[in-house]
């Protein structure tokens, strides 16, 4: 069990106490988001729907059908298909490139410290369980993750805090108990709605766009957190 001080920007905090390491998935267990937005844009492409640059930017860390529910009622209400059958079209594009997929780096290390220190390793993610189970049947044994809380799970999403409240119930855990790992400002806010710690890694996001959000703690690699967290040890 990890029991020492951690200085952040922040303050300080204690690690110690913690139960659970909560992982967001795309851009902080596999590198996916890439290809999530590019696979967005080229389902909109196909159909000709034109659309803000970068529009997906706003969107990363929430499910892909409040996406197409915005496209659907702002870019193209008139269009014959709904945000449904658009997302259909969506999740067939991605899943013709899902085996190009590889994890983050230095993911699997930071697992086996967290399997090691922590009772539970669960992840809470906006995507739909069979494609995250198609990524960690491929990298991972069946006793990596204890939970997997995927957008079927609630009703309501990211940036809100059900996900990691679902999750926190499941170990029958209380928030000072929860470590959450996240890589967008949306799952950042979620996690720290749900009343959690939470560090960010710098795959998606600026560091400046993650302090905005409240991350207690930002890396860069799971290198440096690794660190921080055998500083404590």
């Amino acid at each position: 069990m990890i029991d020492k001080m951690i200085q952040t920007k922040n303050g300080h905090f204690s690690l110690k106490g913690i139960n659970a390491c909560l992982f967001d998935f795309d851009g902080v267990i596999v590198d996916s988001e890439t290809l999530h937005s590019n696979m967005k844009y080229k389902s909109l492409d196909k159909l000709g729907i034109s659309y803000p640059e970068n529009i997906c930017i706003d969107f990363q860390g929430r499910p892909d059908i409040d996406f197409f529910n915005y496209v659907s009622a702002e870019l193209a209400p008139t269009f014959p298909m709904t945000a449904q059958q658009i997302l259909a079209l969506k999740y067939d594009l991605y899943r013709e490139h899902i085996h190009t997929l590889t994890l983050i780096d230095g993911i699997q290390d930071l697992l086996a410290f967290t399997k090691q220190q922590f009772d539970y390793t669960n992840i809470v993610t906006s995507s739909i369980l069979m494609d995250v189970q198609r990524i960690t049947d491929k990298f991972f044994n069946s006793e990596t993750f204890d939970y997997i809380v995927s957008c079927e799970d609630t009703a309501r999403h990211k940036p809100h805090p059900d996900p990691y409240q679902k999750a926190m119930a499941l170990c029958g855990l209380k928030p000072a108990q929860c470590l959450v790992i996240e890589d967008s400002p949306n799952g950042v806010r979620a996690g720290k709605s749900a009343g959690c710690t939470v560090v960010a890694i710098t795959t998606t996001f600026s560091k400046t766009v993650l302090q905005e959000a409240q991350a207690d703690i930002i890396v860069a690699d799971y290198r440096q957190l690794l660190d921080i967290f055998n500083d404590t040890l």
